[in-house]
């Protein structure tokens, strides 16, 4: 016999079985959004509808959250992929060095030396101080590892000048990655976008 088909009394027709349609599942429910604290009353609510998380974590009020933003934005405009293509000035230090040729670090120190001076003219606002700091140092050891690179390619001391710079470059390359944290965080306290 058909299965599909319910055993009907006699003298009543067939009747398909009874079938069970599968309950949906209910609605996801959204999860709250975090609190936040709105100064003046002392309470913990969440941001209003259409402001991150992140951007409520600080008054928009907040006097520093522009001091911060601009400041990051200057800081921005001195990092060397709006300065120029860097990877063509890379391509031309490499194909110069393979010559024998050494002159394509100048260009790289002097564009080095100029971000630096321009980033020391920046007065960090006081929550960017430890940040400006640091980026100020990590240019300082970036631009001698460039001046003692130009030294070790140009001499004849053979190969462990080198392996000590990169060594070095990548301490440096160690101490960038902490700075973009640091940025981060910055950004993401004072709810800034990148």
């Amino acid at each position: 016999p058909d299965s599909r088909v319910a055993a009907t009394p006699p003298g009543d027709a067939p009747r398909p079985a009874a079938s069970v349609a599968p309950v949906p599942p209910p609605p996801p429910v959204p999860e709250p959004a975090p609190a936040v604290f709105e100064p003046g009353n002392g309470e913990r609510t969440s941001p209003p509808a259409g402001i991150s998380p992140a951007a409520a974590m600080v008054p928009a009020e907040d006097p520093q959250r522009a001091a911060v933003a601009k400041y990051l934005q200057a800081v921005e405009s001195l990092q060397p992929g709006t300065q120029g293509d860097p990877e063509a000035m890379a391509q031309q230090v490499v194909a110069g060095l393979g010559k024998g040729d050494t002159s394509g670090f100048d260009g790289m120190i002097q564009q080095a030396q100029a971000t630096r001076t321009r980033l020391a003219a920046l007065t960090p606002p006081a929550p960017c101080r430890e940040f400006h700091r640091e980026s100020l140092g990590s240019l300082e050891a970036g631009l001698e590892l460039m001046k003692e690179m130009k030294r070790a390619l140009a001499g004849t001391e053979g190969e462990s000048p080198l392996l000590q710079l990169a060594e070095r470059a990548n301490a440096l390359k160690a101490r960038t990655e902490a700075l973009e944290l640091q940025e981060r965080g910055l950004r993401k306290r004072f709810g800034l976008p990148k």
